[in-house]
Parts: C-alpha cells; structure tokens; sequence
C-alpha cells in the first residue's frame, strides 16, 4: 500500500479518538436549545472520576463504526490504556472499499484487513503502519484533543456543557466542547461503571462510535508510547 492511500486511510478514522448505538440521534450543534451555561462541576468531577478510574492501568477490545458514503464501516482494535493521556489503540480495519478527495485528487482507499498502531499522548497523537515504517503525526493542541481524553475535558472545563440521563441500567453522559466545537456521548454501565460505548460527532457533521467490550487490568511498560526508533517516512497531518 502505498504512502497517499495510508495517508488517505488514517484522515479517515482521524474524525474520531479513544474511548450510543450505531442508531443513536443526537442533535446537532446548532439545535443544540440548551444556552451556553457555566458549566456543572460536581457533575464534570463525577464523569471525570469515573473514566479514569476505567482507563487507568486498562486493557480492551471492541469496534469502530463510522458511515461512509452511506455504508457503515467497521473496525477492530485492542486499546492499552496507561491513563487519560497515554492509550496504544492497535487497529485492524475491514470493511468496504470508498474512494475519498485527498489532496484534490480522488483515490479508492481500501481498508480490508490493514493494521496499523494510533499512539495517543500529551504533546503527540500518531499513526504507525509497521509494515512500511511509516508515521502520519499531529501535534496542534485542537487535533490533540480529538484524541487525548484529559486534552479534551481541560477543554470542556473552560468552555463546554455536560449533561446527565439515567435509564435501563445505563448512565449516558453528552459533553460538548464550544472551543471546537467537538460533542461526545459516553454510555457506561451504571453497576460496574465500565464504559461500553462512546460516540464522537464534529461540527462538519463527521461521526464515529467505539464499542468497548473485555475490559480487564494492563500494567504495561510505557515504552509502547514511545515515538518509533526506526521510521521510513513521516508526514505531519495538521
């Protein structure tokens, strides 16, 4: 595979991050009725208290789905969570085949078993196709907190709104991000408060869903957050 349709792939799952149903409506920014309002910090320190008791020291598996061009997509991966900041999200994606504008030139992008590393930490959000040595990186604080889950709710803190429901065993929290205008909903199971899912929308309209599944205790080296040592090729996708 050569380096334009890897690139082509990654800004494809780059709409999304790490951490309600593919079914889900959830309105959109601009019918968004409830006013901008100072924020609930008792209800944020509760949210924040529960996912990172849930992604510290983690291990899980689970999907990715995202519609393209009137298609759902879908994606495997096993997600290595040191805490907030630093997650290793080991993806194998299928699916069908879609083309994409990149770069002002049309390209089929192919995303049938390709494998690839998303390295996630504070200073640094990066793709890692083994295979090839090949490395797409961001490093704007915006595209950092697409992905970076304590980069994001700094951001929410400041400047966005958090919502509460309760139903059927579930705790639904929708946080939105003003700043970028980036909104997410997190289900999680309200007995044992592992998050099973979470949808992550942006302004353009832009979805994506992560069902989380298997949750179990991972007590890693932080080495596999490190920057690889031996790379071919690089492009910075900011």
């Amino acid at each position: 595979m050569n380096n334009k349709i890897l690139s082509g792939l990654i800004l494809f799952f780059t709409v999304c991050i790490f951490i309600v149903t593919t079914c889900a409506e959830v309105s959109a920014f601009y019918n968004d009725e409830t006013p901008k309002i100072k924020i609930d910090m008792q209800l944020f320190d509760e949210y924040y208290k529960l996912v990172q008791k849930c992604f510290s020291g983690a291990k899980c598996e689970g999907t990715i789905k995202q519609l393209v061009n009137g298609a759902v997509v879908e994606s495997k991966f096993i997600a290595y969570s040191k805490d907030l900041q630093y997650k290793k999200i080991d993806v194998t994606s299928y699916g069908e085949r879609f083309s994409k504008d990149l770069d002002e030139k049309k390209i089929d992008l192919t995303s049938h078993g390709d494998k690839f590393e998303m390295i996630i930490t504070p200073d640094k959000v990066w793709y890692y196709f083994s295979d090839t040595k090949y490395v797409i990186y961001y490093v704007q604080k915006k595209n950092i907190a697409k992905f970076n889950s304590m980069a994001y709710l700094n951001l929410v803190k400041n400047d966005g709104k958090i919502t509460k429901k309760v139903s059927d065993g579930q705790t639904v929290y929708q946080i939105i991000d003003y700043s970028h205008f980036i909104k997410q909903t997190i289900v999680s199971d309200s007995a044992t408060g592992k998050v099973k899912s979470q949808l992550i929308e942006t302004e353009s309209g832009e979805k994506i869903e992560f069902i989380f599944k298997n949750w179990e205790r991972w007590n890693g080296s932080d080495s596999v957050f490190k920057y690889p040592a031996r790379v071919n090729d690089t492009k910075c996708a900011d």
